[in-house]
C-alpha cells in the first residue's frame, strides 16, 4: 500500500468513475472532475492523493484550491470536496491517512487551512480525526409565495429588471459592485466567477440585473433546481441597500411562483431582514467548518465569514 499523488501520477479516468459509482451509487460525469480539479483557475497543481489496491482506486482525498481574502489580503485555502473510499476498503483508516498526508502537502505550499461543507456521512470523521471545527449548520433558508408578508417589497416601476442566461459580459458588470463587508471573503474575481458559474458542466446559471435608469443597482446570480430557485450570490452598488435583495426576491417569486432558497446564517448581513419578510429555516444540509493550519483565529469566528451556495461544491 502506497500513497500516490495526482500531481505526480494522474489517476486513470475509469478508476475514478468506478469508485465514485461504488461509493455513492450514482454515475459521475468525468467533465465534472476535469472542471473542478484540472481546470481550477487558482492553482495548476491538482491536490489529490490516493491509494491503489487490488487494481482498484481504494480511496482518494481531494481538495480544490480557493483564494480567500482576509482583511483584503489574499490567502490560499482549500475546499474539501469529492472525497471517497471504495466500499471494499472502508474501515481501514485510509480516509484519515490520506487527509492528514495531503494537509501536510498543503502546508508546505503555503495554504492556511481547509474549509468545507461536511454532510452527516463525513462529519464524524472530520471532527474526530482531522481537527475540523464547526462554525454553523448550513440550512435551506427559504420562502414561498404563500409565505410572503407585507414587508416584502414588490417590484417598483422606476426599477428595471433584466433576466438572462449568464454571460461573461454580465459577470464583468459586477466588477464595480460589492457583495459583502465581512472580514473573510472567498474569491469572487471575474476569473473565479467565469469558472464557477459560466463554465460549470452541470448547472445553467442566470443573472437578474436590477437597474434604475442607466445605473446598475444590483445583480442576483441564481439557478433553477427541482422546482425551486437557489440564490448563488448577490451584488450591490450600495452594500447597505437591502431593498435591492428584496426587489430581486420579489421579482423572482412573482414571476416563477416557486420556493426560493438562499444560504444565510444568523451572523450574515441580511439574515434579519430576510427573516422579517418571511424566510424560514426549512432543511438541514451540511455543517460549515474549517481545519486551520495556522494561528489565524479570525477563521474560527462565524461573524467574520461570508459564504453562499457558490462556495459549495454541490450547488
Amino acid at each position: 500500500m502506497q500513497i500516490k499523488y495526482y500531481f505526480e501520477e494522474p489517476i486513470v479516468n475509469n478508476l475514478i468513475l468506478d469508485t465514485f459509482k461504488a461509493a455513492y451509487g450514482v454515475e459521475m460525469d468525468y467533465k465534472v472532475f476535469e472542471w473542478r480539479f484540472i481546470n481550477n483557475p487558482v492553482n495548476e497543481k491538482v491536490y489529490i492523493n490516493y491509494i491503489i489496491e487490488d487494481g482498484l482506486l481504494a480511496s482518494y482525498y481531494a481538495v480544490s484550491p480557493v483564494n480567500v481574502y482576509i482583511a483584503g489580503e489574499n490567502q490560499k485555502m482549500a475546499l474539501s470536496c469529492m472525497t471517497m473510499t471504495h466500499p471494499l476498503f472502508q474501515g481501514k483508516g485510509y480516509f484519515k491517512m490520506l487527509a492528514l498526508d495531503l494537509y501536510n502537502k498543503l502546508k508546505e505550499d503555503g495554504f492556511i487551512g481547509v474549509f468545507g461543507f461536511a454532510n452527516q456521512n463525513s462529519h464524524y470523521g472530520f471532527r474526530k480525526n482531522l481537527g475540523w471545527i464547526d462554525l454553523f449548520p448550513l440550512n435551506l433558508f427559504s420562502i414561498g409565495k404563500e409565505s410572503q408578508n407585507k414587508y416584502l417589497i414588490s417590484s417598483c416601476s422606476n426599477f428595471s429588471y433584466s433576466e438572462l442566461p449568464l454571460t461573461q459580459k454580465q459577470i464583468e458588470n459586477t466588477k464595480s459592485l460589492k457583495f459583502s463587508n465581512k472580514l473573510i471573503l472567498p474569491d469572487r474575481s471575474i476569473d473565479f466567477l467565469i469558472w464557477r458559474l459560466l463554465n460549470n458542466p452541470v448547472y445553467n446559471y442566470f443573472a437578474l440585473e436590477i437597474s434604475q435608469g442607466k445605473d446598475l443597482k444590483g445583480v442576483v446570480y441564481y439557478k433553477f433546481y427541482d422546482g425551486t430557485i437557489d440564490i448563488m450570490e448577490v451584488y450591490y452598488e450600495d452594500i447597505n441597500d437591502s431593498e435591492i435583495l428584496l426587489k430581486g426576491i420579489s421579482y423572482l417569486i412573482d414571476k416563477y411562483n416557486c420556493n426560493l432558497n438562499i444560504c444565510s446564517n444568523l451572523q450574515s448581513d441580511e439574515h434579519l431582514i430576510l427573516e422579517k419578510v418571511g424566510f424560514k429555516e426549512k432543511q438541514f444540509l451540511t455543517y460549515f467548518g474549517v481545519i486551520p493550519f495556522t494561528k489565524n483565529i479570525e477563521l474560527l469566528n462565524l461573524r467574520n465569514w461570508h459564504y453562499r451556495f457558490i462556495d459549495s461544491d454541490v450547488f
